[in-house]
């Protein structure tokens, strides 16, 4: 490996005499309030677009519907019949504990559900949401009430500590050397304390932004469902009937429990 690159392995690539490896010292990429937006954006796409999104697997329901049992995802499995396919639902722990017993653990959900049965469900919803011209009413998305108040209360607090530091910087200007420590010991602490409560109010502000996106997206995905028959909808690709889904209901997730429907619930996270 050219001497100037980092050394990745030291193990497949055996380091130049004139390079000092030096292991555990990468710095972070975001640190503080960036870092903040950027684990609130992994959430908004995790919440999203979660499930199986690769175009070639993707089926109507990936990732809308959830064990009532262990909260594992429902995933596909295929029955062939008669040179006919169909589509069921199981909870994705019972499904993959064959092949990795030591990682998904047993589940007493065991009986799957079939597609047609989930169509016919979410096919309701939408008739009722479009009839009543309300998808609030169904999956509404509601931000967190002490948000608000938590974030005022960190913007007055960010205040008070910037006041301080600036009485405590011009008191410095007069002390000795020797006294100025206390003071600039005092100084890190209110640095410490402001950039702890900059991370705090960055999550939440990104919280209130991922809300808005979701319910955005939530909107403009009812505005297209309504322009057109829902018979039609479901005669879209499933790729697009998925993503479609996946945005009016934002955050709700439909329980699945013995191959029937348990009920909904939203998700956090």
């Amino acid at each position: 490996m050219p001497i100037g690159l980092w050394i990745i392995d030291p193990v497949a690539y055996e380091a130049p005499a004139q390079v000092d490896i030096k292991p555990n010292v990468m710095q972070p990429q975001w640190e503080g309030e960036l870092l903040e937006q950027v684990k609130q954006e992994f959430i908004r796409r995790h919440t999203i677009i979660k499930g199986n999104t690769r175009p070639q697997m993707s089926y109507p329901f990936s990732g809308l519907l959830h064990c009532s049992v262990c909260g594992h995802r429902m995933v596909v499995s295929r029955v062939d019949h008669n040179g006919i396919s169909y589509i069921y639902y199981i909870c994705m722990s019972k499904h993959r504990r064959k092949r990795y017993p030591d990682i998904y653990p047993d589940c007493a959900n065991k009986k799957p559900i079939p597609e047609r049965v989930v169509k016919t469900f979410i096919n309701n919803l939408l008739e009722q949401a479009t009839q009543s011209n309300d998808i609030t009413r169904l999956f509404g998305i509601e931000k967190p009430d002490n948000n608000t108040l938590r974030m005022q209360a960190l913007k007055k607090e960010l205040v008070e500590l910037d006041a301080d530091s600036a009485r405590l910087r011009e008191h410095l200007r007069k002390l000795s050397n020797h006294d100025a420590q206390y003071i600039i010991k005092d100084l890190d602490d209110i640095n410490d304390q402001r950039t702890q409560k900059l991370a705090a109010l960055a999550r939440l502000e990104g919280e209130a932004q991922n809300v808005d996106r979701v319910v955005r997206m939530q909107n403009i995905s009812f505005e297209e469902l309504k322009k057109q028959k829902i018979a039609d909808f479901w005669n879209m690709p499933p790729t697009y009937i998925n993503q479609r889904l996946l945005s009016l209901f934002g955050n709700w997730r439909i329980y699945i429990l013995n191959g029937k429907i348990d009920g909904r619930a939203q998700i956090t996270g």
